[in-house]
C-alpha cells in the first residue's frame, strides 16, 4: 500500500505545474518559480547529455554500464521516470552480481566479511 502512494505522489510531483507567480504573491514568488523551473531545465539537460554519452559507449570503447547509471542518478533527482528505470538498473545489477559470486553464499561468510576473519584454509 505503501509503494501506491509514493509511486502516486512521484507522479503528482512531476505532473505538477511550476509554481505561478501571481500578482499578489510578490518578487519572491517569482524568484522561486524560476528558480525552480531553470534547475528543472538544467538536471535535464545535464542528466540527458550523460544518459546519451553512455549510449554512445554501448557501441564504441568506454565505461558504458558506470556512464548510464550515472546519468539516470542525475535525471532521477527531478524525475519519477528516472527514479523507476534506476532502480531497475540497481536490481538487474545486484542479479549479476549475485550470480557471478559477487555476493556471500552463506551466513557465516556474511560474518566473516562483516568482523574480517579469513576463511578458515582447507588442506
Amino acid at each position: 500500500m505503501q509503494e501506491i502512494e509514493q509511486a502516486t505522489e512521484e507522479r503528482t510531483r512531476d505532473a505538477a505545474p511550476v509554481a505561478v507567480a501571481e500578482p499578489g504573491n510578490g518578487w519572491a514568488a517569482a524568484f522561486y518559480a524560476t528558480y525552480r523551473l531553470a534547475r528543472r531545465i538544467v538536471i535535464a539537460v545535464v542528466g540527458t547529455t550523460v544518459l546519451l554519452l553512455g549510449a554512445v559507449l554501448l557501441v564504441t570503447p568506454g565505461p558504458a554500464f558506470v556512464v548510464i547509471p550515472i546519468g539516470l542518478g542525475i535525471l532521477a533527482i527531478e524525475f519519477s521516470w528516472a527514479r523507476r528505470w534506476l532502480k531497475h538498473v540497481k536490481q538487474a545489477y545486484a542479479g549479476v552480481r549475485n550470480a557471478y559470486g559477487g555476493a556471500p553464499s552463506s551466513s557465516a561468510d556474511v560474518q566473516r566479511r562483516q568482523t574480517g576473519e579469513r576463511a578458515p584454509r582447507e588442506l
